[in-house]
Formats: structure tokens, C-alpha cells, sequence
């Protein structure tokens, strides 16, 4: 079974412009250019980083 990721498809318009990520492990959203290599409030590794995008659907829970 395949499971549908959670971050957007890459888009190089986007490449260093400010976005916004969210930390699964503790929900602090950053403002950031670029994915942080961890998450400055719990230290979460930039797996658990994910980029928050307008018009992008979250994934329903099974």
C-alpha cells in the first residue's frame, strides 16, 4: 500500500523565498527560506519538518 506524502510536490519558484514549515512533534510553525535541519523549540530532526502550503489538503487518518 502506498502512503501519499505529506509535503508538497517541489516547486524551484519557491527555491529561498520565506515559507512556512510546521513541526509534527511539537506544532511550532517556522518562517523560514529554507527547511530547518531541526526544530529550534524541541530539536525534532528535519524529517519531522514539514512545509506548510496554501490550498494543500491534509492527509485523513485511517
Amino acid at each position: 500500500m502506498t502512503q501519499a506524502s505529506s509535503t508538497p510536490p517541489y516547486d524551484p519558484k519557491l527555491e529561498g523565498t520565506p515559507r512556512d514549515f510546521k513541526c509534527l512533534t511539537c506544532q511550532l510553525m517556522i518562517h523560514s527560506a529554507y527547511t530547518p535541519s531541526f526544530c529550534p523549540r524541541c530539536g525534532a530532526s528535519r524529517v519531522k519538518i514539514i512545509e506548510q502550503r496554501a490550498g494543500a489538503a491534509p492527509e485523513a487518518e485511517e
